[in-house]
């Protein structure tokens, strides 16, 4: 049988919440955690589980970050990514590759998406309003056409998304 785990984060008192559920496959988190505690959680779960496949225990191994592009989702991974310093690629696919983007210690290197690279590619991504994504860590871009800070680019793309929108 195949089983799954559920985290609750912004959760305001985590511990009396666990107490009062006794299930053994949901957990919660508090309103400030850092990727370690995530870890804390997943890997007894996955080093225990004996039938778990090789291909599988890879993924969790190099994927840091894995989910489907909504509301802001694409924003929060990325001040993740900035706020935790991690190195690594945020691939963005829809039945194709819809983009690309390098970090280097949370900072933004290298960006490409159909037809565009850099800035121009930033923004495309950041306007998909549908996709996957993937942060595999400790990738790194072998060419640089970006060297800025990830909250300044999502400060600049909030701003010009908001002037779009008056006019």
């Amino acid at each position: 049988s195949s089983s799954f785990i559920v985290i609750f984060y912004n959760v305001p008192d985590p511990a009396e919440i666990s107490r009062l559920n006794r299930s053994p496959y949901i957990y919660y988190v508090g309103l400030v955690f850092s990727d370690r505690d995530i870890f804390k959680i997943i890997t007894p779960l996955i080093m225990s589980e004996k039938t778990v496949e090789r291909s599988f225990k890879k993924s969790v191994q190099n994927s840091a970050l894995e989910g489907e592009i909504g509301s802001g989702n694409l924003v929060e991974v990325m001040q993740f990514i900035e706020i935790g310093k991690k190195t690594g690629c945020l691939y963005i696919s829809l039945k194709m590759p819809l983009g690309i983007i390098y970090f280097e210690q949370g900072r933004i290197t290298y960006s490409a998406a159909p037809g565009s690279k850099g800035e121009n590619a930033l923004n495309d991504i950041l306007n998909l309003k549908d996709g996957h994504f993937n942060f595999v860590l400790d990738k790194v871009s072998s060419e640089k056409n970006l060297n800025c800070s990830t909250l300044e680019v999502l400060m600049e793309w909030t701003k010009s998304k908001d002037e779009a929108d008056r006019a």
